[in-house]
């Protein structure tokens, strides 16, 4: 079944202007049969497709080998998080009508790696490939009629993403009520202090508030801070997070003590039988990761450093068993929030093996 492309979508632009150089053409070219193992042998094809011409080798001619960037229009969209919404919807149906791979699985690596980029989001271990079982429409399985608006909801989160279109789209949510935070600090068994005077030297346009500090026998104190959203393990694009990530390096000495930072809905990593549930991020100078959440009693110096070298097939220690972790979380929000949450969360499965919120 063929999908028209939503109205609402940005459409035009030329095939030239989607790239400035071939350097920045092959490296996205990697990028996807990093990913894509299984469709390796169409990677060229694929990017001539979205460039919308016939043949790489023409694309390539069109671009010279390194690219000279107008600084001021990189400095305006520096995360490549409002020009990856010019052509939203083509691209996508491109790679699920033409190519087969699922709906998912074309968002999740277009975030990661829109079109024309300079800097395509690539991890560094072999066990990052997707699951290639929520890659690719099976050979006798068509595209169904919801594409679209499962293509709408796309374009919405990742609107959402940009400075100016979080609040238009609800992103914005609550911010989790104290009481819950302390609760999720009692089952962590980590020392929470509250901040009760609020003057957390942030500035009033960033989507983050200082909560607290957890003091650390090895660490000292640090910081903690709440958001009131979620933002998800492939965040490089979201210029939300990233204000909250620059807010910090700036006024914060992160390479004394690392940031913790609530998103303000839980997200699991599934992998197989072994499940880890996040709720937030640590944040340090050079690195963000994840804040697994684990109800073992595990200090907060450890837990930074078993997020730091995180390993999903061999990590023992951050694992949440039973689901402790996430049954804690939605628990107290159900026990505190003032917006109606449902008895049980629900999350999307991502190639990537992470859960989120739906």
């Amino acid at each position: 079944m063929l999908v028209t492309i939503p109205m609402n979508i940005p459409t035009h632009q030329s095939p030239a202007l989607r790239w400035t150089c071939r350097r920045d053409l092959d490296k996205w070219i990697a990028a996807f049969r990093y990913y894509f193992p299984r469709k390796a042998h169409l990677a060229e094809r694929v990017c001539a497709r979205l460039s919308r011409v016939e043949h790489i080798d023409k694309l390539r001619g069109m671009l010279p080998t390194l690219a000279t960037r107008d600084p001021s229009s990189e400095r305006a969209d520096k995360y490549f998080a409002n020009r990856r919404l010019l052509m939203f919807a083509e691209d996508r149906l491109t790679m699920i009508q033409e190519f087969r791979i699922l709906p998912d699985a074309a968002d999740l690596f277009l975030t990661a790696c829109p079109v024309g980029c300079s800097d395509c989001y690539i991890e560094g271990v072999r066990d990052s490939y997707y699951d290639q079982s929520l890659c690719y429409y099976a050979d006798n399985q068509m595209p169904s009629g919801s594409v679209k608006a499962v293509i709408d909801h796309q374009y919405t989160i990742a609107k959402g993403q940009t400075l100016e279109g979080a609040l238009p789209t609800g992103r914005i949510g609550e911010y989790l009520p104290p009481r819950m935070i302390r609760s999720l600090f009692d089952f962590l068994r980590w020392d929470f202090r509250p901040d009760l005077e609020g003057q957390d030297q942030v500035d009033a346009g960033v989507y983050v508030t200082r909560i607290g500090w957890v003091d650390d026998d090895e660490l000292g104190s640090v910081e903690c801070f709440a958001m009131p959203i979620t933002a998800y393990p492939v965040w490089s694009r979201d210029e939300v997070f990233w204000s909250t990530l620059k807010q910090l390096i700036s006024t914060r000495d992160l390479n004394m003590h690392p940031a913790l930072v609530l998103n303000n809905r839980p997200q699991q990593l599934v992998k197989g039988s072994r499940v880890f549930t996040s709720y937030g991020y640590i944040v340090m100078r050079s690195k963000v990761v994840p804040l697994y959440a684990t109800g073992s009693g595990l200090s907060l110096a450890d837990t930074v450093v078993e997020a730091t070298t995180f390993n999903a097939k061999t990590s023992v220690s951050l694992l949440d068993r039973e689901h402790a972790a996430l049954s804690t979380f939605w628990t107290e929000l159900k026990l505190t929030s003032k917006q109606e949450v449902p008895d049980h969360p629900t999350f999307r499965a991502m190639p990537d093996n992470w859960m989120l919120p739906a």
